[in-house]
């Protein structure tokens, strides 16, 4: 699925123009990605999380070679805080200036269209 074919899918389940749904997207994008850049992960249940790799060093050889090399790993955070789905839908309604069950339609036909 491409975004538009989300939009028009948020936007026929909401019962909201294009544009809002539109809005509630670019609002959605925006929110996960403030809340994992200061360390919290986004959990979508039933669809899946979002969260931000930690980075560590890692000590290995070059299977071509047999050089010794270094490379970067990321882990999935443990213990990170995670983000209550009514406030997030919270937070894009007011992003996005629109009402809260709208948003909650809206990104529960895209997640089940997903």
């Amino acid at each position: 699925m491409n975004r538009s074919q989300i939009i028009d899918v948020m936007a026929a389940e909401a019962g909201t123009s294009k544009a809002a749904a539109d809005r509630i997207l670019d609002a959605f994008q925006a929110r996960v990605k403030a809340h994992n850049d200061a360390g919290r992960c986004v959990t979508l249940r039933g669809f899946g999380t979002f969260s931000q790799g930690l980075p560590s060093q890692k000590a290995g050889l070059n299977p071509k070679t047999g050089e010794a090399i270094t490379y970067t790993v990321y882990h999935r955070p443990t213990h990170a805080p995670v983000v209550a789905y009514g406030d997030l839908l919270g937070e894009i309604a007011a992003e996005a200036r629109v009402e809260l069950a709208t948003v909650r339609r809206a990104l529960d036909a895209a997640i089940a269209s997903i």
